[in-house]
């Protein structure tokens, strides 16, 4: 995916593009009618218990304080932004 603009630059990390909830104050990109936000970088991973064990990230938006991060489904996040979580 094409990397995303936001008025205010990330000090370190790769700028992805994922889903994140439209509740956002500041507007996000449009693809497909789907909001999209710029990912300063992944903090954490935990797996949600319900009724299938699902691998979430906790994200740092781009643009966005630590009181924005928000936990995101692995189908929500791209493959080369997990890689350099792993790597790092």
């Amino acid at each position: 995916m094409a990397k995303s603009a936001t008025k205010q630059q990330r000090s370190r990390g790769s700028s992805r593009r994922v889903d994140k909830d439209e509740s956002a104050d500041e507007p996000a990109d449009e693809v497909d009618d789907t909001p999209q936000y710029g990912v300063e970088r992944l903090l954490n991973h935990r797996l949600k218990k319900g009724c299938k064990n699902k691998l979430e990230f906790l994200v740092r938006w781009e643009g966005y304080g630590p009181e924005s991060d928000s936990w995101e489904p692995r189908v929500n996040i791209e493959g080369s932004l997990i890689q350099e979580y792993t790597n790092a």
